[in-house]
């Protein structure tokens, strides 16, 4: 199954293992995966490397993309499930 049709609605084993590690679904346009850290952490983007701070949001994207979303952004721009 294309895991591109897959929403929070109908959770897939990555869903279920990233709501296992504390994430939460939330959406901006479309829906992403995020969790608020409680310590400064790094996310491995094709791009390189991007740190966050504690507070800030890691991010998962429905095609696995990730990213640091810094809080005042990430809760100005998107909205919990």
């Amino acid at each position: 199954e294309d895991p591109s049709s897959e929403t929070p609605m109908r959770p897939n084993q990555t869903f279920k293992h990233l709501t296992d590690l504390g994430f939460r679904p939330f959406r901006r346009t479309t829906v992403i995966w995020a969790k608020r850290m409680a310590a400064s952490f790094e996310v491995h983007t094709p791009q390189g490397p991007q740190w966050g701070q504690a507070g800030d949001y890691w991010c998962v994207g429905l095609h696995n993309q990730q990213w640091v979303s810094p809080a005042a952004e990430f809760e100005r721009t998107y909205t919990p499930l």
